[in-house]
Parts: C-alpha cells; sequence; structure tokens
C-alpha cells in the first residue's frame, strides 16, 4: 500500500469520526453554531479556545496536516467546504487542534 492510499483511508476515517463526534455527539453544525461542544479545552498543560468563525485554521498535528495537504493537492473541493466548518481549537492563535486530536 502506497504512502498516498494510507493518507486517503486515513481521510474517510478522519472525516466519519469527524461527522460522529461533530453531529452525534455534539450537534456541532459549524463554528457558529456549536452546539454542545465544550468552548474551553485543556490540553498538555495549556488552554484552548474554539475558534468560533469559520476560519481557515488546520490542525497543528503532522497526521491532520497531511491529511489536508493530500486532499488539497488534489482539489477535492474540501478546502473551501469541510475544513473551514470542523471545531478547531486555539492556543494563543499560536497553536490549532482539531477536536478530535484534543481527544473530544
Amino acid at each position: 500500500m502506497s504512502h498516498n492510499d494510507i493518507i486517503a483511508e486515513a481521510l474517510v476515517k478522519y472525516q466519519n469520526d469527524m461527522r460522529e463526534l461533530a453531529s452525534t455527539r455534539y450537534n456541532f453544525k459549524g463554528p457558529e453554531n456549536p452546539g454542545t461542544i465544550p468552548k474551553k479545552i485543556q490540553y498538555q498543560d495549556k488552554e484552548y479556545t474554539l475558534i468560533e468563525e469559520t476560519h481557515c485554521a488546520i490542525c497543528d498535528k503532522t497526521q491532520c496536516q497531511e491529511m489536508f495537504q493530500y486532499q488539497d493537492d488534489r482539489e477535492t473541493g474540501l478546502s473551501m467546504m469541510f475544513y473551514p466548518i470542523l471545531p478547531v481549537y486555539t492556543h494563543n492563535r499560536e497553536k490549532e487542534l482539531c477536536a478530535l486530536c484534543l481527544g473530544l
């Protein structure tokens, strides 16, 4: 299995897991309509705050970066339609992590 095949499979799993987390567990419809998802999270001794507006933030974890780059290179449209409405948290606008990587 090639690296791209692995990334493609990871992206499908990520999308499914994110839908489950956002829609089913927290009724999260988008940054402006966050449902019951926590507004603040403590992670590795730092406080992360939910970005509550449509954003261009991408999770800083390596696997998330690779998935984003993979789909962006293939012009799947996820860069404009999926990523801007994900639950992403920021620590002082210096580091961003998605809800899945924060363990929600």
